[in-house]
């Protein structure tokens, strides 16, 4: 999986086992202290995951610290822009990229972020996305509290075909450990695995003036309830929670070195991942019963009379192409899941709406919630007379017959829609002419 020749080493699979072997040769390497530079490289299109590349990428940066030159070697394109750490500058594009953060501030805007990405790339089960961004801030929020360095690494995939976010944050700091090592728990603590299990109980923190101790053991609820997936690396000692809800602990066995930087610096992976159609109901986790928890995201759509207002021109990104349209229509139905009341699409500030805009946004959320939950959940605000004559044009041509053929292989639900074209062209044209 990973083997060094000279002053190279390379990768050819990534997994585990693969990061274990990348720690042996690049320690090997920087003790041997036999060239000016070290080489890595990485063979093309081989898969890569948030919980395999970030502990490569974060032992590279934590050499580079100590004075050593680590360059990279014949990368493909994926893989040069993984390499390339990205510090938060107000990007919406946050999916697939490393980002570090070394202060409050930018956890905040990084989990802002991944929130927005998140909710216009697909439709989630209700509590699911909030669950995410507590959970994430609160491990980010370990890394400056807890590690002993200044910074951390984070990333976040959404996979399509498994229907999961799948996120891990690394550190190259003391590890959990040594974190206990002055606090009161210390005597108590015999490896690193009884560390992380101690860390995972409610309550339980290295200072109590610094923190709770609910972020790991909220983490681990959350996980459980959302039948997700958790592990969590630090030093030698290795927890998992499974889909199930059952979990495996193990300290690693010995080789011929430690899996991780340094005696001083242990290092700690964090890597959850929860699925996009299971519902987390806080209420059923202890840590949140009797707290009524504020979605200060969700806030951002409400307006002045406690309901919800989608801004076209604000929140969507541009009114131009087919693609913005789908974002800002995944992005809607995420607003209706998540609140369960109804929503105000204002269209007041857009100038330039094109067609595949308009028909992927309004035409197909249309399609896809139904007539009768479209007219109780959608209202329209502010269309102009170009914008109707658009939506209704882009509107017959999704409801020809011929269109309703061509998408739907099977013909049963074109049959349907065939008999009842009719009646919703009638409705719809009345719908816009009401403007809403």
């Amino acid at each position: 999986m990973v083997s060094c020749q000279g002053d190279t080493i390379t990768i050819r699979k990534l997994n585990y086992y693969a990061v274990g072997q990348f720690y042996d040769n690049i320690r090997s390497l920087v003790t041997a202290r036999e060239f000016d530079s070290l080489f890595v490289e990485i063979v093309p299109d081989i898969p890569i995951y948030p919980n395999q590349i970030l502990p490569v990428i974060g032992v590279i940066e934590y050499y580079r610290n100590q004075g050593i030159r680590v360059k990279f070697r014949n990368l493909d394109s994926r893989c040069m822009g993984l390499m390339n750490i990205q510090i938060y500058s107000g990007e919406s594009r946050m999916l697939g990229r490393v980002w570090k953060f070394t202060k409050s501030q930018e956890v905040s805007n990084i989990v802002d972020g991944y929130r927005k990405e998140f909710e216009r790339v697909e439709v989630f089960a209700k509590g699911t996305l909030y669950a995410m961004e507590w959970a994430l801030n609160e491990v980010m929020d370990n890394v400056l509290r807890h590690s002993g360095v200044s910074c951390g690494y984070v990333m976040a995939q959404y996979h399509q075909d498994s229907k999961l976010i799948a996120l891990s944050v690394f550190d190259y700091g003391q590890g959990i450990m040594n974190s206990f090592s002055s606090s009161e728990y210390s005597e108590s603590i015999q490896d690193d695995l009884s560390a992380i299990e101690l860390a995972l109980g409610e309550g339980v923190t290295r200072d109590k003036v610094a923190g709770q101790g609910n972020g790991l053991f909220g983490l681990v609820s959350i996980v459980k309830e959302g039948h997700g997936l958790l592990n969590i690396r630090s030093g030698r000692g290795y927890y998992s929670i499974d889909s199930s809800g059952g979990y495996t602990s193990t300290s690693l066995k010995k080789s011929r070195h430690e899996k991780c930087p340094s005696k001083d610096a242990n290092s700690t992976l964090v890597d959850f991942q929860l699925k996009q159609d299971r519902e987390i109901n806080l209420d059923n986790i202890d840590l949140f019963k009797g707290y009524d928890p504020v979605d200060l995201h969700l806030e951002d759509f409400e307006d002045d009379i406690n309901s919800y207002t989608y801004d076209i021109a604000k929140h969507s990104e541009g009114t131009g192409t087919r693609e913005a349209g789908k974002r800002a229509r995944i992005q809607i139905l995420n607003v209706v899941k998540q609140t369960g009341t109804s929503i105000t699409l204002d269209f007041s500030n857009v100038g330039v709406m094109s067609s595949s805009y308009a028909d992927e946004l309004i035409v197909k959320l249309l399609l896809d919630v139904g007539i009768f939950q479209f007219n109780r959940a959608i209202r329209l605000k502010g269309l102009s007379d170009t914008h109707k004559r658009i939506l209704e044009k882009s509107f017959r041509q999704r409801t020809s017959p011929e269109q309703i053929v061509r998408e739907d292989q099977e013909g049963a639900v074109a049959s349907f829609w065939g008999k009842c074209i009719t009646y919703v062209k009638s409705w719809f044209r009345g719908w816009c002419k009401r403007g809403r």
